[in-house]
Formats: C-alpha cells, structure tokens, sequence
C-alpha cells in the first residue's frame, strides 16, 4: 500500500463559517485541488481512481478495473474539541456509476493524528443526476476529540464498480 507523509492538521477554528470553497482550482500532481489531502490512496493503495479539476470543478473516478472497493476524494483537517458541533455542505453530482456507487458527506471526530474518537457523522447521495445536488451532514465531536476530519468522498461496495462523480463546492461551518 502506498503511504503519504502525516496530514496538515489546521489550527482550532472559531465557531461561524471555517472555509467555503466554491471553485477548485490549482491541483496537485496527484489531481486533489489546493488546500485539500486526497482521500483514496489508503483504500486503493494509490491506483484504480483518478481526482482532476475541470472547470472549476473536483472530478472523482474510481475505475471498473480497481482491484478493491474503497473511498476516493478529498478531505481536510482540524484541531477540534468535545462538543463541538460542525456541519459540512457540499454540492455533488454522481455524473455516472457502475454498480453501487455513492457520494458521502462525511464529519470525523479523531484523536490528534489517530482513530476515531466515535460514530462518524454520514450523508449520502446515490443516484446518478443532471445536476448537482446540495448534501449536507452535521456531527457533534464526541468526548476525547482532539482532531475533526472532513471530506467529500466517491464509494464502492465492491471491486468492478465504479462510477465518476463531482464536488461543485464544500462549506464547514463550527455551530458551536
């Protein structure tokens, strides 16, 4: 399996709106854009999917031929605290898919750097649409959180599915 260096853990952020992409730009050599860690290579070991930035917009493929199932997309991460509440929109089409295959909106509480400190926060959407569809997912950190983890991911259940999927935009918001 491949490994990438430790993820940028991003400083405590106050409650009110946290960030608020609505255009993808600048990607990486890997395809994942500017300010956001690919999610993907821990499931498919870095092959068997594609992310690219296409008009402003992060594309997400995972390929009929990867050998395993698995997430593919993007994250970011943040200092947290026990109950805290954080809510994640993103805007997402599921432009085709072979299979299962869905997009899920998903909130983390995480130990600094390490497991999940308990249930993660999920939304998802499933069918193929013409255009982009608004989901949203809301989780309050549980006790023991030290780190949130946020990302808007592409799903398979098992090999030989796939699909391409697109995040148009992502907002996280701290409630309190």
């Amino acid at each position: 399996m491949a490994s990438r260096p430790p993820a940028t853990i991003e400083p405590h952020p106050r409650v009110g709106v946290v960030f608020d992409v609505k255009r993808f730009e600048k990607p990486d050599a890997r395809g994942c854009a500017h300010g956001c860690d690919e999610v993907g290579w821990q499931d498919f070991g870095g092959v068997g999917y594609k992310l690219n930035v296409r008009e402003e917009v992060q594309v997400v493929r995972i390929h009929q031929n990867a050998q395993k199932n698995g997430d593919a997309g993007i994250q970011r991460h943040f200092e947290a605290r026990a109950d805290e509440v954080y809510r994640l929109t993103a805007v997402v089409r599921i432009k085709r898919q072979k299979g299962p295959f869905k997009c899920r909106v998903n909130i983390s509480p995480r130990k600094l750097n390490g497991p999940q400190t308990g249930t993660e926060g999920n939304r998802s959407q499933e069918e193929t649409t013409d255009n982009p569809v608004k989901v949203v997912c809301e989780q309050k950190m549980h006790s023991g959180t030290e780190q949130v983890t946020v990302r808007v991911k592409f799903h398979t259940f098992d090999p030989g599915e796939g699909g391409e999927g697109e995040i148009y935009s992502w907002k996280l918001e701290r409630l309190r």
